[in-house]
């Protein structure tokens, strides 16, 4: 009974995680570009 109510809880935190991964490498790429363009 636990594992059902904590499963969606650990879903929904590691697709948090992924996102800010994704946002943080679009942030680095956009940071990168900048700088050769400089």
């Amino acid at each position: 009974m636990s594992d059902l109510a904590t499963a969606p809880r650990a879903r929904s935190f590691e697709l948090e995680r992924v996102l800010d991964d994704a946002d943080l490498a679009a942030v680095r790429g956009a940071l990168d570009e900048h700088q050769a363009s400089s």
